[in-house]
């Protein structure tokens, strides 16, 4: 137990890290999704702690945006908004 706990660190912090990316990930799901894409079509966004923080024409721009507020990269969902509905083939 001891080898996994060096591996992954902190059980609390991890599970603090995991809730909080699950907040963000629901940020993008129905029905904020929809709002997402009406206010940000054809933009890059950066979603972080559960709300969008950064946003931008280019994803130069919205990495530099998390950088310049000190949120992680690591910890954000950054993506493309689409204006058209994409077609995703299972």
């Amino acid at each position: 137990m001891d080898e996994v706990i060096k591996l992954i660190g902190d059980p609390r912090k991890v599970d603090e890290e995991l809730q909080a990316f699950d907040k963000t990930a629901k940020s993008l799901s129905e029905p904020s999704h929809d709002r997402v894409i009406e206010r940000f079509s054809g933009q890059w966004i950066a979603v972080h702690t559960g709300g969008v923080r950064a946003h931008g024409a280019s994803l130069d721009s919205v990495l530099a945006q998390l950088d310049s507020e000190g949120l992680s990269r690591e910890q954000a969902i950054v993506r493309f908004i689409h204006d058209k509905p994409r077609t995703v083939i299972l």
